[in-house]
């Protein structure tokens, strides 16, 4: 685990490359797992990161069902 300057975790993936996955699926919408399974960062990261990329307007969410979220 590489930390950066400030001691704080570096992340591995860049929000660019986060992004890229929506471009290589051909489903409408993904989980956060469905992302994670394609990335080297665990789903809880991937979900905290898209927190902050929807706030951002960069995507959107949707709650399915009792619990599921898509992206």
């Amino acid at each position: 685990m590489e930390r950066d300057e400030h001691g704080k975790i570096s992340d591995p993936v860049a929000d660019d490359e986060l992004l890229a996955v929506f471009e290589t699926t051909d489903l409408p919408v993904l989980t956060a797992t469905d992302i994670a399974a394609n990335l080297p960062i665990h789903r809880r990261a991937v979900t905290y990161r898209l927190k902050g990329m929807r706030e951002a307007g960069f995507v959107d969410s949707r709650t399915v069902g009792g619990s599921a979220v898509v992206w």
